[in-house]
């Protein structure tokens, strides 16, 4: 078979030859319905753990489930969604925008610029504080706030983060011979990240050392992550390795996808002023960021519309790999018809393409390169719509 209905094949690489697959129903078998058959293999587990550590991003078995129970744990509390915080930082990123002298802004790469919006938001959200990498002033504010002059470079950690995302990127892409790419620069950059990180672990296990009161939460106490996180563990390592995955994984999926909705918003101006009127019909000119939470935005019917289609169509996990634990099946992909099982020895390599699933015309309609928020109306979420996965080791937050 050949064409666009064939949804699973077998790639020839220099290195291996894995199935690449789009079927939503040999997703949901990978991921949920024969999940006891994969595992993430060692070249991804060797590849994040070298920047992570280990946390729920690169752990098999028991140490995983621990670990999964452990951020869960830590999400459950409705407080995550007040949304004055949010505010406070996207307010911060529309005065950088550089504005001409009639009133709009100059042609500038905007995602450079939402990346620093996300980091600023997901630092405050991980630690108690943001590394402010939108405004200087803050950022020089936060030693006198904190009492101290011993604050770690967050501007320093900004630079490094993109860094260290980038080599991760390229390690995976060399796979076997990854251990080729220079990276004596990289150690230097990842250690700059966990002194950073570690800086505000050890002050709150100091917290903890002084009075066991603060694992006790106040019931004004705002959300942060690690003072969740740190009622269930007080392991250093743990904590730095858990909260690092958490934001590695946090920002770029949440930078990719408001800079999806912003470039899709600015060329269908007719989506654009329907959304608007659903927002200020739902919300008003003076939405109350204190009072609003998680459940009125999804309750706002268009605006999920808007970000599922953005998530749809640019999916930020684009992919995700699984190795087989033993010799098994996919449910399709095989026989003269591809309908037919498949069977998968042990050991071999699966890139399940998220991204190529949400570009089926046939799971969409022909109209499926086309951002048109109207298709959720009437569809319903499933395994062909799955942005950041599925099955247990789905996005926790």
């Amino acid at each position: 078979m050949a064409g666009k209905n064939v949804h699973t094949v077998q790639a020839k690489l220099v290195a291996s030859q894995p199935l690449i697959t789009r079927d939503e129903k040999n997703i949901k078998a990978v991921l949920s319905a024969q999940i006891s058959d994969w595992q993430l293999g060692e070249l991804r587990g060797k590849v994040f753990q070298k920047f992570m550590g280990t946390n729920v991003f690169t752990m098999e078995g028991h140490r995983w489930k621990q670990s999964r129970s452990i951020v869960h744990s830590a999400f459950s509390r409705e407080s995550v969604s007040n949304l004055a915080m949010y505010e406070r930082h996207t307010q911060d990123f529309f005065i950088n925008l550089p504005m001409e002298s009639n009133g709009w802004t100059k042609v500038l790469d905007l995602q450079t610029i939402i990346f620093g919006l996300t980091l600023d938001i997901i630092t405050e959200l991980l630690y108690g504080y943001s590394v402010h990498g939108q405004n200087s002033q803050k950022r020089s504010q936060l030693a006198a706030e904190l009492g101290t002059t011993d604050l770690p470079d967050a501007q320093g950690f900004t630079t490094n983060m993109n860094r260290a995302a980038e080599y991760v990127g390229f390690s995976a892409m060399f796979g076997r011979w990854r251990n080729f790419v220079p990276s004596l620069e990289y150690y230097r950059i990842r250690n700059s990240i966990r002194k950073y990180v570690d800086w505000y672990v050890r002050r709150r296990l100091d917290q903890i050392s002084s009075s066991k009161a603060a694992l006790e939460p106040a019931s004004d106490e705002r959300f942060i992550l690690l003072h969740e996180l740190s009622r269930l563990t007080q392991d250093p390592i743990q904590l730095r390795s858990e909260t690092i995955g958490l934001l590695a994984a946090g920002r770029a999926t949440t930078s990719a996808l408001i800079s999806w909705v912003v470039y899709h918003l600015a060329r269908n101006p007719r989506v654009f002023n329907k959304l608007r009127d659903a927002i200020l019909s739902d919300f008003g000119k003076d939405m109350d960021f204190h009072r609003t939470g998680l459940a009125e935005l999804r309750n706002c019917k268009y605006l999920q519309f808007c970000v599922n289609e953005a998530l749809r169509i640019g999916t930020p996990q684009a992919s995700t790999t699984r190795e087989a634990l033993n010799d098994t099946t996919l449910p399709t992909g095989g026989g003269p018809d591809g309908k037919s099982p498949v069977f998968v020895p042990k050991g071999t390599l699966i890139v399940l393409h998220f991204f190529a699933m949400h570009h089926r015309s046939d799971l969409w309609g022909e109209d499926v390169q086309e951002f048109k928020p109207e298709r959720w109306e009437e569809k319903k979420i499933d395994w062909r719509f799955s942005p950041f996965g599925g099955g247990p080791r789905k996005c926790a937050g």
